[in-house]
């Protein structure tokens, strides 16, 4: 897998939990640090590069012919991404092609869903529990030597765990992981299947940068497992998606 950045490096964080006494806390803050303070969930823009990596998971052979499947839409490569995030809206467009770094093939994935966390433990600067999140994509692929596309339409749902931790008024990092399960259709809706999806993200949050807005930096992990009811659209896609945002 090839990703042609400069200024995005892997981004690994291990989170460790606040101490209990942070409910206390919440009482000996001042009204100066209290202005200060930024929503640390504000809605945010992000824009960044997706290193993919798409690879074809069917039979090997037709089982009509028994001749090897041809016409496969195996790709990795670089997109360019874009999305907006907020606490209960997230979508996002990453495009592929020669231009950013996808050579002569071709790709479109469009996402939108709705989210929202589902609150566990809560304190003033620390939050845990479940994120929940429902939405469909819509994923393209074109091949310049291939006549057929991918193109796959899936609703979905996921859940999993979130930590969402802020330290003084300068840093908050959030992170989630959620495996999802969703229904695929192919274009026109001739052929259908399932989609496995597992999802992270991990977010650095730098508070107050300019006034009152954020400057994010973000990491995405995404992996997707096609079944279609035809195997010759049975694919893996795994990305790793290197993003700065600002808020709203």
């Amino acid at each position: 897998m090839h990703l042609n950045y400069r200024a995005f490096t892997s981004l690994f964080v291990l989170l460790l939990f606040l101490s209990a006494n942070a409910h206390a806390q919440m009482f000996s803050i001042d009204s100066e640090s209290e202005s200060r303070r930024v929503n640390r969930n504000a809605p945010q823009i992000r824009i960044g590069l997706r290193a993919i990596d798409f690879n074809y998971t069917g039979a090997t052979t037709d089982n009509n012919t028994g001749l090897p499947v041809t016409n496969r839409f195996d790709t990795e490569g670089t997109a360019v991404h874009i999305s907006f995030e907020s606490p209960f809206l997230e979508a996002y467009l990453s495009v592929g092609n020669k231009l950013s770094g996808m050579g002569d093939d071709q790709m479109i994935d469009f996402s939108i869903a709705l989210n929202n966390n589902l609150n566990i433990i809560t304190r003033p600067r620390f939050r845990t529990g479940i994120p929940l999140l429902a939405g469909s994509q819509i994923t393209t692929i074109r091949k310049k030597d291939v006549n057929n596309e991918f193109s796959q339409s899936t609703i979905r749902g996921a859940a999993g765990a979130y930590v969402d931790v802020q330290f003084g008024n300068a840093l908050s990092i959030y992170t989630n992981f959620m495996p999802g399960y969703g229904f695929s259709s192919s274009a026109g809706g001739f052929f259908g299947g399932t989609a496995f999806t597992l999802e992270g993200k991990l977010r650095i949050n730098f508070l107050s940068v300019f006034k009152n807005n954020i400057i994010s930096i973000g990491y995405d992990f995404n992996q997707r497992s096609y079944d279609i009811d035809r195997e010759e659209f049975d694919y893996d896609l795994i990305s790793h998606m290197f993003t700065i945002g600002v808020s709203l």
